[in-house]
């Protein structure tokens, strides 16, 4: 599956991306496109960080049973060349409405 937190874009009358030297956040509530409400990715030592990603309803798409592990989570800049990818083997929650996990 794939979803979009589009670039450069307005969540009500706020940008939904902020960008500042620790991280990069996305908020919005009401989950357009594909929803997703809020993203969080923080950079932390090389090889090493943090994303978290949030969404709800129809559009989000989520398997009523749940993902089938491993789970591959890929960011995707369309504007650079960086790609951010994680791998999640052992959940912990994977329920079909949450799914909560560590990387490997």
């Amino acid at each position: 599956m794939s979803r979009t937190a589009p670039a450069g874009g307005t969540c009500g009358a706020k940008a939904c991306w902020k960008v500042d030297d620790t991280k990069d956040t996305y908020h919005d509530r009401d989950a357009t496109p594909d929803g997703l409400t809020e993203i969080e990715l923080m950079a932390e030592d090389v090889g090493r960080g943090r994303l978290v990603a949030r969404g709800k309803g129809s559009s989000l798409g989520v398997p009523s049973g749940g993902f089938t592990p491993p789970l591959i989570v890929r960011l995707i800049r369309n504007d650079a060349p960086v790609c951010r990818k994680a791998t999640y083997s052992t959940p912990t929650v994977n329920n079909g409405v949450k799914f909560r996990a560590k990387s490997d």
